[in-house]
C-alpha cells in the first residue's frame, strides 16, 4: 500500500488533482508510454488528457506492478480490492502526515490537518512561486475554470491584503495623523 499511497501523493502534488479525481481514476485511464492520464475533471462530461511528469509515471507504474491481479477497474484500490473512496483518501493523507510528524494545529474549535485539498492548494501556490506568479500557467495546470480563483491563490501567496493594510497604516503615520 505504500506504493499506492506514494502514487496518489504524486498525483495530488505534481498534477494538483482533486481527491475525487484521484479516486475516480481507472487503470485504463493511465497511459505510461505517452506519460498521460485521461481525467474527468470537476464539472466535466468527457475525460481529457493531462500530462504526467516522469516521476509520477514511475510511481503509478510501480504501484500497478505491485498491485498484481485485481478485479476492480479502479487505479487505486484498498486492501479489499475496492475503489478508494474520497473519505478514505482523506484519512490516508492525514495518516501519512501524522506518520511524518506533521501534527495538527488547533485553530479555534477545529484542527488543521494535511488533506488532499491542502496538497492541491500547496502545489498551486508553489507553482506560482516557481513561475513568477504566472496565473494562466497555474490555471492550465490546476484546471480551474475561473481565473479569479487562481488570483486569490496568488494574492494569498503574496500577502497583498496585509501589504496594502501596512501601506495605508504607514501613510497615516507619515502624515502625522493618529
Amino acid at each position: 500500500m505504500g506504493k499506492r499511497d506514494y502514487a496518489m501523493l504524486r498525483l495530488l502534488w505534481d498534477n494538483a488533482l482533486r481527491r475525487a479525481e484521484v479516486c475516480g481514476l481507472d487503470r485504463v485511464d493511465f497511459h505510461a508510454l505517452e506519460a498521460r492520464l485521461m481525467l474527468k475533471g470537476k464539472g466535466r462530461i468527457d475525460k481529457e488528457p493531462i500530462d504526467l511528469a516522469p516521476a509520477t509515471v514511475e510511481a503509478i507504474s510501480d504501484w500497478l506492478v505491485s498491485m498484481g491481479e485485481s478485479r476492480s477497474p479502479a487505479l487505486f484500490v484498498s486492501s479489499r480490492d475496492t475503489r478508494i473512496s474520497v473519505d478514505r483518501l482523506y484519512l490516508i493523507v492525514g495518516g501519512l502526515a501524522e506518520a511524518a510528524g506533521i501534527e495538527p494545529r488547533s485553530e479555534g474549535l477545529r484542527q488543521r490537518v494535511v488533506s488532499p485539498h491542502k496538497i492541491r492548494h500547496s502545489s498551486i501556490t508553489a507553482l506560482l512561486d516557481l513561475n513568477g506568479g504566472d496565473v494562466r500557467s497555474a490555471q492550465a495546470h490546476s484546471r480551474h475554470k475561473n481565473l479569479a480563483t487562481l488570483i486569490r491563490y496568488d494574492d494569498g501567496r503574496q500577502q497583498l491584503q496585509g501589504k496594502a493594510a501596512k501601506t495605508l497604516a504607514d501613510a497615516i503615520l507619515e502624515r502625522g495623523v493618529d
